[in-house]
């Protein structure tokens, strides 16, 4: 019976502890909506406005293409303080998506440290005509470096 109570106590506290671990994460987000397939360059910023540094550590970038349309397209993440680059991936899409689409760049155990103000660039640009191209970015944080 004890066994079974400690077991009990040992769920308990992992379910919190994950919990409680999870409402430190925050997340931010970035998308460009679809947009015309012209090579044209886009940009969507993203600006810390929480008045406190934070540490970013994991970006994922999806990238997604008309139905059998054939394109190149790529999406960068920039930090625009310095120019480092955080994230990029191309994708060479001539058939149906049977490929990457998707990448996640993950810092862990570091971090990238974004400052108040300071700003995530995401770059997206996509060739052909007529179609449309889309790329959203999200991103994983804490206001604490550890």
């Amino acid at each position: 019976m004890k066994i079974i109570k400690l077991l009990g106590h040992l769920l308990v506290a992992f379910l919190l502890a994950s919990t409680l671990y999870a409402g430190e994460i925050k997340s931010g987000y970035m998308d460009s909506g679809p947009y015309v397939a012209n090579s044209g360059l886009g940009q969507y910023n993203w600006v810390n406005s929480t008045g406190q540094p934070i540490y970013i550590k994991q970006i994922t970038i999806w990238l997604g293409a008309d139905l059998g349309m054939q394109t190149d397209l790529f999406a960068c993440v920039y930090k625009m303080s310095d120019g480092t680059q955080l994230s990029c991936v191309g994708w060479d899409r001539y058939a149906s998506p049977t490929g990457l689409h998707q990448w996640t760049q993950t810092f862990s155990p570091d971090w990238v440290t974004l400052l108040p103000s300071d700003v995530i660039v995401l770059y997206t640009a996509c060739n052909g005509s007529g179609g449309k191209c889309h790329a959203w970015v999200i991103f994983h944080y804490t206001t604490s470096p550890r």
